[in-house]
C-alpha cells in the first residue's frame, strides 16, 4: 500500500493531497484489470504518477517553469481520465469508481489552471 501522508512539518496544498489520493485510488483500481491489457494499465499508471510529480514540482517553481509543469500535470490528468474511461467502456473496471475519479480529475484540472495563473 502506498502512503502519501506528508512528512512532518510539510504543509500540503489541497491540490497536492487531492492528486495523491486520486493517484493512489486510480493505481489501485487499474491493478484489477485482467491480464492482456498491460500497455493500457502502464499508460494510466504513468499518467497518474505524472500528475503527482509535475504538480509537486510545479508548485515549487516560479513563472514559466511553474506554468509549464502545471500544464503538463493538467495534460496528464486528462490522459489519466481518458484511460480510466476507456477501461470502463471496455468493461475492464467498474464504471462507478471511474466516474468518481473522473470527477476528481476534473477538479484537479480546474485547480491547476488557477494555480498556473499565479
Amino acid at each position: 500500500m502506498v502512503d502519501f501522508r506528508p512528512q512532518s512539518g510539510h504543509k500540503m496544498l489541497i491540490v497536492e493531497r487531492l492528486v495523491r489520493n486520486v493517484a493512489r485510488d486510480g493505481i489501485r483500481l487499474v491493478g484489477e484489470v485482467p491480464r492482456g491489457h498491460g500497455e493500457l494499465v502502464d499508460q494510466v499508471r504513468r499518467a497518474l504518477t505524472s500528475v503527482v510529480l509535475n504538480t509537486s514540482e510545479g508548485l515549487n517553481r516560479q513563472a514559466g517553469d511553474r506554468r509549464n509543469l502545471l500544464g503538463v500535470a493538467r495534460g496528464s490528468a486528462s490522459e489519466a481520465a481518458a484511460g480510466l474511461g476507456l477501461m470502463a467502456a471496455l468493461g475492464l473496471v467498474d464504471g462507478a469508481p471511474v466516474a468518481e475519479l473522473e470527477g476528481k480529475l476534473d477538479q484537479v484540472r480546474a485547480m491547476l489552471d488557477r494555480l498556473a495563473q499565479r
